[in-house]
């Protein structure tokens, strides 16, 4: 038995904007953005979406930004009136703290080690 595929005409990238509510979130984004697995003009493939927001997280995390997680990333693909062409919008919303049964949200912020102490065990 054989099977034949017929493939269509993929889908390519044709702009890329962010929507991100913090500032110093955006600026860190900023930073990184030229090591984005996502490029104008490139064929959409959902494996670079996956990639691209476990970047951005471990580039958050790795700066400082300690409650940030995947959770705050969401990509939104409009096709809508587009001869195979996708706009894409990186959004990165505020940190959400949730209390019983309120929700909070505020800016996410950067933290620092101040100080490291080691302690050694001389007996060893």
């Amino acid at each position: 038995m054989n099977y034949n595929v017929t493939t269509g005409k993929p889908y390519i990238i044709d702009s890329i904007s962010t929507k991100i509510s913090t500032t110093i979130i955006d600026s860190l984004y900023k930073l990184s953005a030229n090591k984005s697995f996502i490029e104008l003009n490139r064929q959409y493939k959902s494996v670079d979406a996956v990639n691209e927001r476990e970047r951005i997280t471990d580039h958050m995390r790795n700066s400082g930004v300690y409650h940030f997680s995947q959770d705050h990333i969401y990509l939104e693909y409009d096709t809508i009136g587009k001869t195979k062409k996708v706009k894409l919008e990186i959004q990165i919303s505020d940190r959400q703290i949730r209390f019983e049964d309120t929700t909070l949200t505020e800016p996410f912020k950067i933290y620092k080690v101040k100080e490291v102490n080691i302690f050694t065990d001389s007996r060893l």
